[in-house]
């Protein structure tokens, strides 16, 4: 299933999970926001907005000044969770209809992953960069402990599986190279998601992944096996380990009468998804 599908299945169930457990990702949040680095007044894109969990995070942190936070969701099902504060476009992610140029930051948190291949996405992000902004991805490494998790037991406990291409460390990072991104970075972020208690823990989990196939006792033993159920003690009484490869890369400045855009784009694509966006002559 393609990313929309899946989330016209089970994007409800996502929502439902943040509801559950509003404060659980709290510092995956804070990675996000650290590796962002917004700015009031900024034009933000967040791709697979979801229910606008990460959004709202956003306007948070910026508040009480704001930004211009737009939201890219392919499943409507699961955008209907976005507060009407945010605009939202029910496009496919690799078919955004903003116009060039019109964003300072493209940021996809965990989405990733369930649209390969990444090239034609991260173009068509790029192409929404003004020079100077900067895409920001957050998506599992591949051979991490979560992906085992994701792959394995979260794929015989959803209805439609779970099948993902994860990042391998640098790959990501040649890529923006290859497209001409300067001041590239990647780093693996280790962290944990938080809960009031156990039962809190198994709903939040069964929700968030769709895992409708698994008892409340199959999903605690299945988090126990692969991830290890944590006490942290300080911050909550129950904790998972988590962790994402996150990437930044900034578009380069234009520099100079004859300048010419350094990223490699298929052209006759990129002129027609141009002249779909302005409409008849």
């Amino acid at each position: 299933m393609d990313y929309r599908n899946i989330f016209d299945d089970r994007g409800h169930l996502y929502n439902e999970a943040n509801s559950i457990a509003p404060r659980a990702r709290i510092d995956e949040t804070s990675c996000l926001l650290d590796w962002l680095k917004p700015s009031p007044g900024e034009t933000i894109v967040v791709t697979a907005a979801g229910g606008g969990y990460d959004a709202m995070a956003i306007a948070e942190y910026l508040a009480p000044h704001r930004a211009d936070i737009i939201c890219v969701e392919p499943s409507r099902r699961f955008s209907r969770e976005i507060p009407s504060s945010f605009r939202v476009f029910n496009d496919p992610l690799d078919r955004i209809s903003l116009p060039d140029e019109c964003a300072d930051a493209v940021v996809n948190l965990a989405a990733l992953h369930h649209c390969q291949p990444f090239d034609a996405l991260l173009d068509e992000w790029g192409r929404l960069l003004r020079p100077g902004g900067s895409i920001v991805i957050g998506d599992v490494e591949a051979g991490s402990a979560n992906g085992e998790f994701l792959n394995r037991f979260v794929d015989q406990m959803t209805p439609g599986g779970h099948d993902g291409t994860f990042l391998v460390p640098g790959v990501i990072g040649a890529y923006f190279a290859s497209r001409g991104y300067v001041e590239v970075k990647e780093r693996l972020e280790a962290y944990q998601w938080y809960f009031e208690d156990r039962e809190s823990l198994r709903a939040f989990a069964s929700r968030i992944f769709g895992m409708s196939k698994a008892s409340p006792e199959e999903v605690e033993s299945g988090l126990e096996r692969y991830l290890g159920i944590v006490e942290p003690g300080a911050k909550a009484p129950v904790a998972i380990p988590w962790s994402l490869r996150f990437a930044r890369a900034t578009k380069p400045r234009k520099s100079g009468p004859g300048y010419s855009l350094p990223i490699a784009v298929d052209r006759e694509a990129h002129q027609k998804r141009k002249s779909i966006r302005q409409g008849p002559a």
